[in-house]
């Protein structure tokens, strides 16, 4: 397995770990969620 794609992956469980917390304490999922997805967030909302 090589580094890009492995990232991507890590990645992609940070943010759905992010959006389970975001279901369950809406302001502090949304703090992950920015911390994760800085640039794409404002295309997001």
């Amino acid at each position: 397995m090589t580094a890009a794609p492995y990232a991507g992956f890590l990645h992609q469980k940070r943010l759905q770990a992010s959006l389970r917390v975001l279901c369950r304490n809406p302001a502090h999922g949304f703090e992950l969620y920015k911390n994760i997805q800085p640039k794409s967030i404002k295309h997001s909302l």
